[in-house]
C-alpha cells in the first residue's frame, strides 16, 4: 500500500514516471493486485502510452473480478480501482 499511495501522490503532481517506478515496486510484492494495476494504467495513460494502459486496465479488471477481497462492497480501500471505474477508463481509451 505504501508504494501505491506514493504513486497516487506522484500522479496528482503530474509525475507519471515516478509513479510507475513506485508501482513497479508494489507489483513485486503482489503482481495480481487490481489496485496497483489500476494506478499503473492511470500512470501509463498520463504518459500517453495508450496500448499499455489498455492492457493494464484489462488486467486490473480481471483481478478485481476474480479476487473477492478487492471487491468488498462494505469496505472501500483507498486508492483502489473498482470495476465501474476501470470499465469507464477502458471505454474512454477505446473511443
Amino acid at each position: 500500500r505504501y508504494w501505491v499511495a506514493r504513486s497516487v501522490s506522484h500522479l496528482a503532481l503530474n509525475q507519471p514516471e515516478r509513479a510507475l517506478n513506485a508501482l513497479d515496486k508494489a507489483l513485486k510484492n503482489n503482481p495480481k493486485s487490481a489496485m496497483t494495476l489500476y494506478q499503473r494504467g492511470r500512470a501509463l495513460q498520463q504518459l500517453r502510452r495508450t496500448a499499455e494502459a489498455q492492457s493494464t486496465f484489462q488486467d486490473a479488471l480481471f483481478f478485481v473480478r476474480s479476487q473477492p477481497f478487492e471487491r468488498d462492497y462494505y469496505y472501500e480501500q483507498p486508492d483502489a480501482g473498482y470495476e465501474g471505474q476501470i470499465e469507464t477508463l477502458l471505454n474512454a481509451i477505446k473511443n
